[in-house]
């Protein structure tokens, strides 16, 4: 009987109470039985959501994966993160052939890719995992937030690196986008159990389910902002190999470009924290033209400077990667209007 529409009467009882019947086939389907309570969430359009307190039970359920020797190492771990980004709290694995090559590979992609997540048991045949972070110390906000630092961070740090070219500060920046990437699973995960009602949006910190979207799509354009960033850092490990300085009007041209563009990303992640409106408005007006002066002196520096094409293309790809967070910047500001537009048109 799913996404079936149910129609039921309002009746009224005892001079004062108004009541409704629960759908028979249902109350079968969720183990309702007279007596049984049942849980009532108000949302913002004033909708009310019921659910039977097997399934607000579940945030503590467990989910069983079965793992043969045929499954690949890409498989297993597409099927952890599925689990995990579906919100179980205990995810127990089957290794049927025992496999040590198996679990050590699944060990390192959750140390990578996975916050709070723990290994409770370990035998050659069977490992059990369990997500030990409390919710209401990561709220969605504090987790852009966290991610902003990150994806902001790695920017600012390649940019500086322009100059001196250090392998093992590049490196560095290269590994700390699995930071960004632990974030932005969790937080896709937290978003993915409030809207089934594993958790309720003030454990989350959000006010409707409404807000779980533009979250979303908030939290992946910062994901693909430190791919960018890392993209950044790649190409400024390949210049590192040449073995060249870059001249310092150019240096300076895409320094002060980055830092730019760093602050219009910065700048359009508050406006959608602090829901500032006209500030994504800015935002998306200015943007583009503001950057139009830099492209123009950095390309004339590049033509004027005669690069060889080992110099020429890991500069054009870093160019064309601080553009793309430009796109992503915008992205952010347009949630913003799309999260603010009831607001708006109720003041």
């Amino acid at each position: 009987m799913r996404n079936k529409e149910l129609v039921r009467k309002v009746q009224l009882m005892g001079g004062s109470t108004l009541t409704i019947s629960l759908p028979k086939e249902w109350t079968r389907k969720a183990g309702i039985n007279p007596g049984d309570f049942v849980y009532l969430y108000v949302e913002s359009d004033n909708s009310l959501r019921i659910m039977p307190k097997n399934v607000v039970s579940l945030r503590r359920r467990e989910t069983v994966i079965n793992v043969g020797k045929e499954m690949s190492k890409g498989a297993l771990v597409r099927e952890l993160m599925s689990r995990y980004l579906t919100g179980y709290k205990v995810i127990v694995l089957n290794f049927r052939d025992g496999d040590y090559k198996q679990r050590k590979y699944l060990k390192s992609a959750i140390s990578k890719k996975l916050i709070g997540v723990e290994v409770l048991e370990e035998s050659s045949d069977r490992m059990v995992l369990q997500v030990l972070v409390n919710v209401e110390e990561l709220t969605v906000n504090t987790i852009i937030q966290r991610m902003t630092y990150v994806a902001s961070g790695m920017l600012s740090d390649s940019l500086r690196e322009l100059k001196k070219l250090d392998k093992e500060v590049i490196q560095d920046i290269i590994d700390r986008d699995d930071t960004a990437d632990k974030l932005y699973l969790y937080i896709l995960r937290q978003l993915n159990a409030t809207i089934k009602g594993y958790l309720k949006l003030k454990e989350i910190g959000l006010k409707s389910i409404e807000e779980t979207l533009q979250y979303g799509v908030v939290a992946k354009s910062i994901e693909r902002v430190a791919d960018h960033a890392q993209r950044i850092a790649v190409n400024l490990l390949e210049l590192s190999q040449l073995k060249i300085s870059l001249k310092e009007d150019l240096y300076r041209a895409i320094y002060e470009y980055g830092n730019s563009i760093n602050k219009i990303f910065k700048d359009s992640v508050t406006a959608f924290l602090t829901r500032n409106r006209s500030e994504a408005h800015n935002i998306m007006d200015t943007a583009a033209e503001s950057l139009i002066g830099y492209e123009k002196v950095i390309i004339n520096h590049m033509m004027n400077f005669e690069l060889s094409a080992k110099i020429y293309f890991p500069l054009r790809l870093i160019i064309d990667s601080l553009r793309r967070i430009v796109d992503y910047s915008v992205d952010i500001s347009e949630a913003t209007l799309d999260l603010t537009t009831e607001l708006y048109e109720t003041t």
